[in-house]
């Protein structure tokens, strides 16, 4: 299934998201298929948008979808997702997208100091002690920023954890390394910009 929709084309429900990589559930095509109702709204009750290999940020409860501009409010990077990183387009929290939400970054996984190699999944494995260390690092790092930490799953790198609203959250400089060597450490800014 394509969720991007042609340059030329407007989604029936006004909703803008044409860069390659990026979907959303339910799918853009579900979302014309649910159409506006008589209010000029489209309402689900949970959201989810995926940058593949990169991660995603899943809303839950009611939320209008109608006209968003998913291209302009939403970013999602190496390490980092941005809502709304043009504050003058940030709406008041609990409205738009800034509200809480549940966000899974990719690929992140430990540096071991004495090899300089990504600690992966296999060397868990031998090495279990090394798992609890990150997951508390993680979820002291997040705490400071006001944010939840959910799950960490050495398999897949991939971090989940819940905000309550937004700006911008990346992990950026220190012992937390993805698999193309950027240096990660959670400096989460929140979104009172």
């Amino acid at each position: 299934v394509n969720n991007v929709i042609s340059k030329r084309s407007r989604h029936p429900v006004g909703i803008v998201l044409r860069r390659c990589g990026y979907s959303v559930i339910p799918s853009l095509e579900e979302l014309a298929k649910q159409g506006l109702d008589q209010n000029g709204e489209c309402i689900v009750t949970s959201f989810t948008i995926i940058r593949q290999g990169y991660g995603k940020i899943l809303f839950e409860g009611p939320l209008d979808v109608a006209h968003l501009n998913l291209d302009d409010i939403v970013s999602i990077g190496c390490k980092m997702v941005a809502v709304y990183p043009d504050v003058s387009m940030k709406p008041s929290e609990g409205e738009g997208l800034n509200r809480r939400a549940e966000i899974t970054l990719y690929s992140l996984w430990p540096l071991d100091k004495s090899t300089g190699n990504y600690i992966t999944y296999p060397q868990y494995q031998r090495n279990r002690s090394t798992l609890p260390r990150f997951e508390n690092r993680f979820a002291r790092d997040l705490h400071n920023i006001q944010a939840t930490f959910i799950f960490y799953s050495p398999e897949k790198g991939a971090l989940r954890f819940q905000v309550n609203n937004f700006s911008q959250y990346a992990m950026d400089g220190c012992l937390y390394v993805n698999t193309i060597g950027i240096n990660l450490r959670c400096q989460l800014q929140l979104g009172n910009n």
